[in-house]
């Protein structure tokens, strides 16, 4: 078995030796342990100095920290501005490590990243035809899905239209490479599906602290989203494609649990800035996303979601 620990005793050298860059990588997605062991999504930026690593050949070596599951390879696919990703079965949660292997030509680098893998806090069982998912015995369909492949795509394609609109030459065609990388993890199914388990988790936290969307702030919001598609072509290609009626219903139901959302996030900054008073906005903001993501993951172990294993 090719062992991590063998890679590192060589590190010095290899880096010494090959002339290959001067690498950053931090993990932009940590996989999650699946039971039924399919893989999961994963993936690294990597930056070169302050400017983003592209059209790198990355393979990544994952093993556990503490115990010996032996250890996976996989190739990660370069997603533009210095994202690299792909798809790992991992056999357990726990503490990882990634040996990623990066090459630029004939120059040769290596970079060991570590991570946490969490194990899953939702049932995998058969749900009825065309429910996706429960959260709290919510269901989450297809269509729930399909809406939101619908709108992630959309917004992929509007900045699309303002990149042509603002590049040209190589720098278009960087642009447009990005985007359609961009289309194809927006039909992920399982990242659909976090986006929407995310939302509603947070919007049952916003009623448990006890705020409420009323119909005007629903109402609000709704008109801000129909304003930022206005002056879209594109925008409203696709939401005819879709279905006006059947899109801007759905959007009313999503803008009650932004509202909430939005306030729980507001609770968030306001503790923060109250606990760091003399801090620049910069960090207020750096802590109140991870203060957030925080109370996301504890919000989520406490929600009953079951997943249709089919």
């Amino acid at each position: 078995m090719k062992k991590i620990v063998t890679f590192l005793m060589g590190l010095f050298v290899l880096a010494g030796c090959s002339g290959g860059g001067n690498y950053n990588v931090e993990v932009a997605e940590a996989p999650v342990y699946k039971p039924d062991h399919t893989p999961a999504a994963v993936s690294f930026k990597i930056s070169e100095g302050e400017k983003a690593a592209e059209g790198l050949e990355v393979k990544a070596l994952f093993e556990m920290e503490k115990m010996d599951h032996g250890s996976i390879e996989v190739t990660l696919q370069d997603e533009g501005e210095g994202l690299y990703g792909g798809e790992v079965a991992l056999p357990m949660g726990g503490d990882w490590q990634a040996l990623l292997t990066i090459k630029n030509g004939n120059k040769t680098a290596e970079q060991l990243v570590k991570f946490t893998v969490e194990e899953p806090v939702a049932t995998v069982t058969t749900l009825p035809e065309g429910v996706v998912a429960t959260v709290n015995g919510e269901e989450i369909s297809d269509e729930d899905i399909k809406f939101y492949e619908a709108i992630n795509t959309i917004q992929i394609e509007m900045y699309r239209e303002a990149d042509k609109a603002k590049y040209q030459g190589k720098e278009l065609e960087e642009a447009m490479k990005y985007w359609d990388a961009q289309v194809a993890a927006a039909k992920n199914k399982n990242t659909l599906l976090t986006q929407v388990i995310r939302l509603r988790a947070m919007a049952l936290l916003a009623e448990e602290k006890g705020h409420k969307a009323s119909s005007d702030e629903i109402q609000a919001k709704l008109n801000e989203t129909k304003n930022s598609y206005r002056n879209s072509e594109v925008a409203g290609k696709l939401i005819k494609e879709y279905g006006e009626e059947k899109f801007w219903s759905i959007q009313e139901k999503q803008q009650k649990s932004i509202v909430l959302v939005s306030k729980v996030q507001q609770d968030v900054m306001n503790n923060v800035k109250e606990a760091n008073p003399k801090a620049e906005s910069k960090e207020i903001n750096m802590l109140a996303e991870k203060k957030y993501e925080e109370l996301l993951v504890s919000q989520v172990g406490t929600l009953d979601i079951k997943l249709n294993k089919s």
